[in-house]
């Protein structure tokens, strides 16, 4: 019998996240595969829904960047916030990193950052 391969892993250099649910979409396929995602670099906002997975680690030089949701109708438009999928992304999070972001403020337009003696107290680290 063939042995079965284990899918690569996804590396994170530099991701600044983007539409929210395209992320999700991704955490939930590669949860699915097993596959391990390893974070080297900065993984910003959407990118941030990835902690869920138990497949994550971090190395020393991630770092992960946290802020508040917010909609832009137009390119033009100002952003407005939308505390309901902040509501949303807190969720996905968890319990430890929840409070992090809550000892920090909470998310507000200022990004929190996760990083170095703290991260690696509350991230799985990359063996």
């Amino acid at each position: 019998m063939p042995a079965l391969s284990t899918p690569p892993a996804i590396i994170i250099t530099f991701d600044e996240g983007g539409e929210v649910s395209k992320y999700i979409q991704r955490e939930r396929a590669w949860e699915a595969q097993k596959r391990r995602i390893i974070v080297r670099g900065l993984c910003g906002s959407a990118c941030t829904i990835y902690l869920k997975s138990p497949f994550l680690c971090a190395e020393p030089t991630a770092q992960f960047a946290f802020h508040e949701s917010y909609l832009r109708r137009g390119k033009s438009e100002t952003a407005l916030v939308d505390p309901e999928s902040n509501s949303y992304m807190l969720q996905w999070y968890p319990q430890r990193i929840r409070e992090f972001i809550a000892s920090q403020g909470g998310l507000t337009t200022t990004p929190v950052y996760l990083e170095g003696r703290w991260m690696q107290q509350l991230v799985p680290q990359c063996k």
